[in-house]
C-alpha cells in the first residue's frame, strides 16, 4: 500500500522527475489497469486462485522492478509499472469474483465494507512502517524490498491447501 502514495518521492527523489513525470508514470498505470481489467474480462478464468497469486505476485515484482533502472532511464521505471498495474488487475477481478460468489449474498454488504474498511487501514499503517525504513535504506531501495517481499508473499499462498481449494468450494447463499 505504501508504494501508490511514494510514488512521487520515487520519481523526485531517484529519476529527478516533476509533476509531468508522476503524471505520466500515474496515468500510464491506470491505462493498465484498465487495459488489465479488459484482458481479464475477455480470458474468463475458470481457475481464480492462480489468478489472483499470479496477479498480485507479479504485480508486486513489477513494482520491485520499477525502482531499480537507473535515474536516467525513467522510461523502463514506467514500463515496470504499467506493467505491475496491469498485473494487478488481473488479480484483484478475481480477487473480488471469488469473493462475490463464496459470500452469501446477505454477508456481502459487510465483508466488502470490511474488507474496504481494511484497506484503508492499511495505508497510514504501512505508511507508518515503511516511512522509517525508507528513511534507513532509501525510497528506491524500499520499493524493492517491499515489491520482493510481497511477491513472495503472495507465492506463499500456492502452499495453503485452504488457499488452493477456494476454487473447488460450492458457491454459497
Amino acid at each position: 500500500m505504501p508504494s501508490f502514495t511514494l510514488v512521487p518521492l520515487l520519481v523526485k527523489a531517484h529519476f529527478g522527475g516533476g509533476p509531468t513525470q508522476v503524471a505520466l508514470i500515474e496515468s500510464l498505470g491506470g491505462i493498465g489497469m484498465v487495459a488489465g481489467g479488459i484482458l481479464v474480462a475477455a480470458v474468463a478464468p475458470r481457475r481464480r486462485i492462480p489468478w489472483v497469486l499470479w496477479g498480485f505476485a507479479l504485480s508486486c515484482f513489477a513494482l520491485a522492478l520499477t525502482a531499480l533502472p537507473s535515474g536516467g532511464m525513467f522510461w523502463l521505471a514506467v514500463l515496470f509499472w504499467v506493467v505491475s498495474s496491469i498485473t494487478y488487475a488481473l488479480g484483484n477481478a478475481p480477487f473480488t469474483a471469488i469473493l462475490q460468489t463464496r459470500v452469501p449474498n446477505h454477508l456481502q454488504g459487510r465483508v466488502l465494507s470490511l474488507l474496504t474498511t481494511l484497506m484503508g487501514l492499511a495505508a497510514p499503517v504501512g505508511l507508518a512502517i515503511a516511512t522509517p525504513l525508507g528513511e534507513a535504506i532509501g525510497t528506491r531501495w524500499l520499493f524493492v524490498l517491499l515489491g520482493t517481499v510481497g511477491g513472495l508473499v503472495m507465492l506463499l499462498g500456492f502452499l495453503s491447501p485452504a488457499i488452493r481449494r477456494v476454487d473447488d468450494q460450492t458457491v454459497l447463499r
